[in-house]
């Protein structure tokens, strides 16, 4: 568990970050353009690997942001997306990038902040547990620094650990799992 849990408008949030129970931090300073948590974990002398573990969400203020924008394009919002859809992924995802939609990780090291990963949104409806390795070589230091950012209540954060045993991101794998059939609203095999 963090040593020190504080959010950007200076609440200690350690203790909710301490259990997964849905008792979440929602970066919901309203006069902060970008909103975000400073997190310190005590480090093990000789680590060199670990992953941050984070229990996330997006906040259903992100869906009501987002079907508002849609909202405002009337009977054109089908042609506008057929213009998204031809447009290369990879610029899509810059463009998401680019806003504050992401959730963005850094760390310090010698004294600079490094962004460390940009976590995608993962939905509303479930909390997910993510892992964002860390390689922490060359840090001399015995606590970690983090900063967790993002825009204005878009990610709902419901606990923060280091993890130390499986550090190694080259123990980690990724199992892909092909459905049987994946209908949307209207029955149609996506």
């Amino acid at each position: 568990f963090p040593l020190r849990a504080q959010s950007f408008d200076d609440v200690d949030v350690r203790f909710t970050l301490q259990n997964k129970n849905r008792d979440a931090y929602s970066f919901d300073n309203e006069y902060a353009s970008r909103n975000g948590v400073s997190l310190t974990f005590k480090k093990p002398q000789g680590v060199q690997t670990a992953n941050l573990v984070l229990n996330v969400k997006n906040n259903l203020w992100a869906d009501q942001v987002l079907n508002e924008y849609f909202s405002k394009f009337g009977n054109k919002f089908d042609s506008w997306m057929a213009e998204q859809a031809q447009f290369p992924p990879e610029d899509l995802i810059q463009s998401i990038l680019k806003g504050d939609l992401p959730l963005r990780v850094y760390l310090k090291k010698e004294g600079q902040w490094q962004k460390i990963e940009e976590l995608y949104p993962v939905g509303s409806l479930a909390l997910k547990e993510v892992l964002v390795p860390l390689n922490l070589s060359g840090m001399d230091a015995d606590e970690i620094e983090l900063k967790l950012e993002t825009g204005f209540m878009f990610w709902d954060l419901d606990y923060a650990a280091i993890d130390f045993t499986t550090a190694s991101p080259s123990q980690l794998f990724i199992t892909h799992i092909a459905p049987r059939s994946a209908l949307d609203t209207a029955l149609q095999d996506q």
